[in-house]
């Protein structure tokens, strides 16, 4: 993430349009797009927090270091990293910075429409 570039988590809140499904028409072409999915949540997994970005600050340098984690539910960047943080560069023992670090949530929700069909779609949230 460059200086100038800023990430902010957006909510919204009313119909979405073009994007709208049910968990019958839910397909692939609705990856990376905000979709309003109308159905009855069933049942919701348990929340799993997932590393993003996480910051390490060197003391005797005064720099910070800036790691990026992808796994295979992220389709944005590849390939998969390593789930491993540092602990220290070149020698020197890096503190891990928590209050810089990025989570994402990431949750699986149950859907049930017309008392026929179960399917499960998973989400991430900032």
């Amino acid at each position: 993430m460059s200086e100038h570039e800023v990430k902010r988590p957006l909510g919204f809140k009313g119909a979405l349009g073009t994007y709208f499904c049910t968990p019958r028409t839910i397909n692939s072409s609705y990856l990376q797009k905000m979709v309003c999915c109308k159905g009855i949540v069933t049942s919701v997994s348990l929340v799993r927090p997932k590393l993003r970005t996480s910051v390490h600050y060197d003391e005797i340098k005064n720099q910070f270091f800036i790691k990026e984690y992808n796994d295979d539910t992220m389709i944005e960047r590849m390939p998969v990293t390593d789930t491993t943080y540092p602990t220290n560069f070149e020698g020197r023992t890096l503190i891990w910075d928590m209050g810089l670090a990025l989570i994402k949530i990431f949750k699986q929700l149950f859907y049930r429409k017309c008392r026929r069909i179960h399917q499960r779609v998973s989400y991430q949230e900032v």
